[in-house]
């Protein structure tokens, strides 16, 4: 995993939680990427930590092996919708850290 891209959807405290366990783990800064729309967050984590920032989720989807989804419940599913077709054309592996909330996508949901 030391060598894989790792993608955050959402940069809140959840994600910066995780990015800083990740970079106390020894993962390095390059393979960490997040996103969110709030640049206050970005600036946060850019300064806390040194990783790439994006207000395109769709440019996580695009460099990340592994994408975790970090937002609050309540958008879920605009985000979802959003970035479904990248995520199965690139099929990364896909964490959810938002409980009762499934993700299950195929070729067949519109």
């Amino acid at each position: 995993m030391n060598n894989k891209n790792i993608g955050f959807i959402g940069a809140g405290n959840m994600a910066s939680a995780l990015i800083g366990g990740l970079i106390d783990s020894g993962k390095d800064v390059t393979n960490i990427i997040a996103s969110s729309p709030e640049k206050d967050h970005l600036d946060r984590l850019k300064k806390s930590f040194n990783i790439k920032t994006t207000h395109k989720n769709e440019e996580i989807i695009q460099l990340s092996e592994i994408v975790i989804l970090a937002v609050k419940p309540n958008v879920v599913e605009p985000v979802l919708l959003e970035i479904k077709d990248l995520l199965l054309q690139r099929n990364p592996l896909l964490i959810s850290m938002i409980l009762l909330k499934p993700i299950i996508f195929t070729s067949d949901h519109g």
